[in-house]
């Protein structure tokens, strides 16, 4: 946390205070006054318009006062060198909430480098490089909680202490911290044991070069003999075309000699045929002849 230097708050219808106008002297500053005059209001207001969260138990229109529809809380600070200026205007709302309206001021220039609540606690932290949760814990306790660390035992003065700075965060962030580190070292075991695997895998890689080669060379020869192959095929099948061409042949021939064998037995049966009509036609004609001879041989004879 950078050097911080409030020079003086201003409350208008603050909790108790109607207008306060209090101015902070270099060195030391002490609030004194008795129970309920106002001293944490002061301390409360600081943080309220620092970075727009009231403390706990704490809400908005808790801050206003009684009676009043809105306050009002400017700070003027310090940080190297250069001097600034908050103005937290607070407005009451329905059922006891209420709603900031911020703006932070570099009075050097007198210009508005952040406006909103969210804005201008960003550029608070950015100033002065702490956030809220580690200013109430190293910048603010409320009142009553110093005399509880001196009073209370053991086991409850560590509680206060874990509230006070935070520390239950520190824990859940060690605690996660630690499942980190147990996924880190199996995430390193399994590298390990992959490392290990790869070593091995490195080792035999001559003889998985010399095997590769040996492959290599056997699918060339394969390759050749596969070549080869389809040549003798290409031949092959060459030769099949020949032969089924040669075989249409003989049967387009066989079919022409089977027709050529039904036209001669065909032929056979008419010369057959004809050859018995002939012969009877000669016989006949014979036996005429004959009976003629004979008839002339009676007439002359």
């Amino acid at each position: 946390m950078k050097a911080f230097k409030i020079s003086s708050i201003v409350l208008e219808n603050i909790k108790t205070y109607t207008y306060e106008e209090i101015s902070f002297i270099k060195g030391n500053n002490v609030l004194i006054g008795e129970n309920g005059a106002g001293k944490s209001t002061i301390l409360e207001s600081i943080y309220l318009a620092l970075f727009g969260e009231t403390v706990p138990g704490r809400s908005l229109a808790d801050m206003i006062r009684t009676g009043e529809r809105q306050g009002k809380i400017t700070i003027r600070f310090e940080v190297d060198g250069i001097k600034y200026r908050i103005e937290d205007e607070i407005v009451r709302q329905e059922k006891d909430r209420g709603k900031q309206f911020q703006v932070l001021i570099n009075e050097s220039i007198e210009e508005a480098i952040a406006k909103g609540k969210t804005a201008v606690k960003s550029k608070i932290e950015e100033i002065l490089t702490i956030d809220s949760i580690a200013f109430s814990s190293a910048v603010y306790a409320s009142q009553g909680e110093l005399a509880k660390i001196v009073t209370a035992k053991d086991n409850e003065r560590k509680k206060l202490f874990d509230r006070l700075f935070q520390l239950d965060r520190f824990e859940k962030t060690w605690d996660n911290l630690r499942k980190i580190e147990k996924i880190i070292n199996r995430t390193i075991t399994d590298y390990q044991k992959e490392s290990d695997f790869l070593t091995t895998e490195l080792k035999n890689l001559p003889e998985l070069k010399s095997k590769l080669e040996r492959t290599k060379l056997q699918i060339k020869e394969k390759e050749i003999t596969l070549r080869e192959l389809k040549k003798d095929f290409t031949k092959i099948n060459q030769e099949y075309s020949q032969i089924e061409k040669i075989v249409k042949d003989y049967e387009q021939l066989i079919g022409e000699k089977r027709a050529l064998e039904k036209n001669i037995r065909d032929l056979e049966t008419e010369v057959g045929m004809n050859c018995e009509e002939i012969k009877k036609l000669l016989d006949e004609e014979f036996i005429c002849d004959l009976k003629t001879v004979k008839n002339l041989q009676q007439k002359y004879g």
